[in-house]
């Protein structure tokens, strides 16, 4: 099943919505509380948008995804989709649902809850539009136009040296890095010369 149809139809109502309630951005607790996966891939309505925007050629607002407050993937199973938003008891009025259930607050597609994720990193993580979980690592990810900000978190062991190979980005600009050390947990603050979509789009 193509989970990009039962968010499309989600947008009908989030625009409707729109002017009627207050919506802002969740917290990084808030993200990793409301997980249904361990290790996870996010992406708030911001970088839907984006995603969509760039994969089909076509820009979309954001405004139109109002009605999603983001959408997880199973890391170890990136087919398993959990869309989180308020309309989720709405799902079975789509003429799409194969492989799809509902619950915490989520639609599930081709999955179910499989469990909390750990919540270590939480307070050392920033507001962002995309959010890559693991337990060994967290990468947050934020748009800024045609640019890209980027924290990587994990446990300091000692030297950390920074540049491009050694992220995996060889073909990406370093503009700007620096590190910062909250005791054992080492921040890797990153700008790179490219978009968000370079990093979350499948294209």
């Amino acid at each position: 099943m193509n989970p990009w149809k039962v968010i499309l139809y989600i947008i009908i109502i989030g625009a409707i919505s729109y002017t009627m309630f207050n919506h802002g951005m969740d917290s990084p607790q808030e993200i990793v509380e409301n997980s249904p996966y361990p290790e996870f891939m996010f992406v708030d309505s911001n970088a839907t948008s984006i995603v969509i925007s760039h994969n089909s050629g076509k820009h979309f607002s954001p405004y139109i995804f109002y009605g999603i407050d983001g959408i997880y993937s199973n890391i170890h199973s990136p087919n398993e989709i959990a869309i989180k938003t308020p309309f989720w008891f709405l799902a079975y009025l789509t003429p799409y649902q194969m492989n799809m259930t509902t619950g915490n607050g989520c639609i599930y597609i081709n999955s179910g809850y499989v469990g909390k994720p750990d919540t270590k990193w939480v307070e050392y993580m920033s507001d962002s539009n995309a959010i890559a979980y693991t337990n060994d690592r967290v990468i947050c990810m934020s748009s800024e136009g045609k640019y890209t900000k980027m924290d990587i978190i994990f446990q300091n062991y000692g030297d950390i040296n920074i540049d491009a190979n050694t992220l995996n980005l060889k073909d990406v600009k370093v503009i700007q890095s620096n590190i910062e050390n909250k005791g054992d947990v080492a921040i890797v603050h990153l700008t790179l010369d490219a978009p968000l979509e370079k990093f979350i789009s499948k294209n």
